[in-house]
């Protein structure tokens, strides 16, 4: 009895055994099948992105864009689009590097995330340029309703001269023609010219003051006018009377100091509207007028406010949204 009972012990683990190896078997098929699938889908899928590579690296691809300017500032600028150096480097995104950390270079290209980083572009009276860059507001063609098509955003150099290039550039649609990453396309640009300012926005007319004026000195229109441009620059805020007195001395000598015409306040001439503080002050005043033309220009083609370093956010320049609204409504 003991002896039949163990048989069939043993009768019964050997089934056991033999359906779980036919299990195991029909498991590493179904894996190995799955895997092969799945190598197959990759390697189909490589050889799609090799033949489009090569397709576009070899014949180009012919392409409308939107495209603006960008530059990065550099410290001690007579002009910026926001007054000043640390605002700008804000507005800017410091200008420094790309997206995907690569320097700024002439041929630095912002695009949309649609494109791949490092893919060519060359545009007409431009170059030939690489994608390193992106942004909230570089966008696709209709995206945000702002680009009539896919918009580039181009550096455009440092400085004023940076500037200078970017206000030229304004906003423009043109046909350029993509190139893949790995095209044996040079990147090389046309920075030689740069537009003098005269011709980009118009130039204020400077103000000019041709007396010397002091404390006490007898009531004029000429002590009208430097509490008029004294109050402008926000050292005054007592009535236009035309008298000298002590309220204007004072707002006189902080513009001195302000400017490094005196050290302070009782150095000769403190308070004193001498020849070089009347230069200083019209000179101050001329800049003044000229950077509010600046960013009213800027003002018609950037976009959103405050680049962040090695991003272009939504919040970039807020410059190049508003003209592009006004080139769709055309």
């Amino acid at each position: 009895m003991r002896q039949a009972q163990k048989l069939n012990i043993e009768r019964k683990c050997r089934q056991q055994t033999s359906r779980f190896a036919k299990t195991a078997k029909r498991e590493r098929k179904g894996v190995i099948k799955n895997r092969f699938r799945s190598l197959k889908i990759i390697a189909l899928g490589i050889l799609g992105f090799s033949n489009f590579t090569t397709t576009l690296a070899a014949e180009g691809q012919t392409k409308m864009f939107t495209l603006t300017g960008y530059y990065s500032p550099l410290p001690n600028q007579d002009f910026y689009v926001t007054g000043n150096y640390e605002s700008e480097k804000r507005l800017n995104g410091e200008g420094i590097r790309g997206a995907d950390g690569t320097a700024v270079f002439p041929g630095m290209i912002a695009a949309p995330a649609s494109y791949p980083f490092g893919t060519k572009v060359c545009l007409p009276n431009f170059g030939c340029g690489a994608i390193h860059d992106r942004g909230g507001a570089i966008v696709t063609k209709g995206n945000r309703d702002l680009a009539r098509h896919d918009r580039l955003d181009l550096w455009m150099g440092y400085g004023e001269e940076g500037l200078l290039r970017a206000l030229q550039l304004g906003v423009q649609h043109v046909e350029g023609k993509l190139y893949a990453p790995n095209s044996p396309v040079a990147v090389k640009v046309n920075f030689s010219s740069i537009t003098p300012i005269g011709r980009i926005i118009d130039l204020p007319e400077r103000v000019v003051f041709d007396e010397n004026l002091y404390l006490g000195s007898a009531k004029t229109e000429a002590i009208k006018e430097l509490q008029k441009q004294l109050t402008t620059l926000g050292y005054f805020d007592g009535p236009i009377s035309g008298i000298f007195g002590n309220q204007t001395k004072q707002a006189v000598l902080d513009f001195q100091i302000d400017t490094f015409i005196l050290n302070k306040k009782d150095d000769y001439g403190a308070g004193s509207f001498g020849p070089t503080t009347r230069e200083k002050l019209a000179d101050t005043l001329y800049k003044k007028l000229v950077q509010k033309k600046i960013s009213e220009k800027w003002a018609e083609f950037h976009f959103d406010e405050n680049f962040q370093k090695g991003k272009r956010s939504a919040d970039v320049l807020k410059l190049q949204e508003d003209l592009i609204h006004k080139e769709i409504k055309k």
